[in-house]
């Protein structure tokens, strides 16, 4: 009873105190790390470019915080494909006001102007290895 209670007592001081990340503890850990890389595994997130050439795959993982979405093969490379949804503003679109009476009787939320439509789109960060080590990573969003 007494062990169950401290553990909930720490969940909650951990909780309310923002715990860092797996990436965040490893970037602390390991002082070797370029600035660069430090950002990577504090954000969680790796930029185009030669910025991540060096690490390895475990330290990929650690960084996107779970497996990729796809695995590829391009050439002589392994390419692990991180993919997720991200919502922007749909252009083209027209934002709602108010009606020809003078009144809003449209979703104040949904159609204000400071709430324009939204859609999503895939937004993709391929990153290429040889063996074992990343090479450079590549970011990619299908817009509609």
């Amino acid at each position: 009873m007494k062990l169950s209670l401290s553990l909930t007592v720490l969940a909650a001081i951990c909780l309310l105190a923002g715990c860092a990340s797996e990436g965040q503890n490893y970037a602390k850990a390991h002082p070797e790390l370029t600035a660069v890389q430090r950002k990577m595994f504090n954000t969680g997130k790796i930029p185009d470019g030669t910025a991540v050439a060096g690490l390895t795959r475990a330290q990929v993982h650690l960084i996107m915080g779970g497996d990729p979405t796809t695995f590829d093969r391009v050439g002589d490379d392994d390419v692990w494909i991180f993919s997720h949804k991200k919502a922007i503003a749909a252009s083209g679109m027209p934002t709602a006001g108010p009606s020809d009476s003078g009144l809003d009787t449209h979703n104040a939320y949904t159609e204000r102007a400071d709430n324009p439509p939204r859609v999503d789109i895939d937004v993709k960060c391929s990153v290429f290895f040889q063996g074992d080590i990343a090479t450079h990573a590549q970011n990619h969003e299908d817009k509609p």
